[in-house]
């Protein structure tokens, strides 16, 4: 897991870009958690030096490689028996990859937790339901998703 640390620059884009985004189809959380996922994108993207795509869908293009990048906000470091989420609504998407993070409240930090590479993510996640409740955490899902704990994920390793 690395940890980022966000600048307020990198806050204060992420709210533009968010603000301008809007609430797009099928999104679980109505737009109120695009801040969370430009400051995902983001911090990936300023580790690894990557370029952001704005593209809906894709977030980052490495040597070929299709990125989406799903964040979820947190009050503290997760802990590795916490679930990532990709929505059923997101899986259209023509990326090859996805790179999880989590984002705290106070948008002072993000954690790049892991990637798994979607063919397979969607084969080894757990389909979850609206409704359904995670064992772990009591959480009573919003939107149908796939779930993986934090623990099964692969590390970022770049050819």
């Amino acid at each position: 897991m690395i940890e980022v640390y966000l600048t307020k620059e990198m806050v204060e884009y992420a709210t533009e870009k968010a603000n301008k985004l809007g609430h797009l189809p099928g999104s679980i959380t109505k737009g109120k958690g695009n801040i969370i996922g430009f400051l995902g994108k983001i911090a990936v993207c300023d580790y690894y030096g990557f370029d952001f795509i704005e593209a809906h869908g894709l977030d980052i293009l490495f040597r070929g490689i299709s990125i989406s990048v799903k964040s979820k906000a947190r009050e503290n470091k997760p802990l590795p028996y916490y679930a990532c989420s990709v929505a059923v609504t997101s899986i259209p998407s023509d990326s090859d990859m996805y790179v999880f993070t989590c984002v705290n409240y106070a948008y002072t930090k993000a954690w790049i937790l892991g990637c798994y590479p979607k063919s397979d993510y969607l084969k080894d996640a757990k389909l979850m339901v609206v409704g359904e409740i995670e064992g772990d955490n009591a959480h009573e899902k919003s939107g149908d998703c796939y779930n993986m704990p934090i623990s099964q994920l692969k590390k970022m390793e770049l050819p």
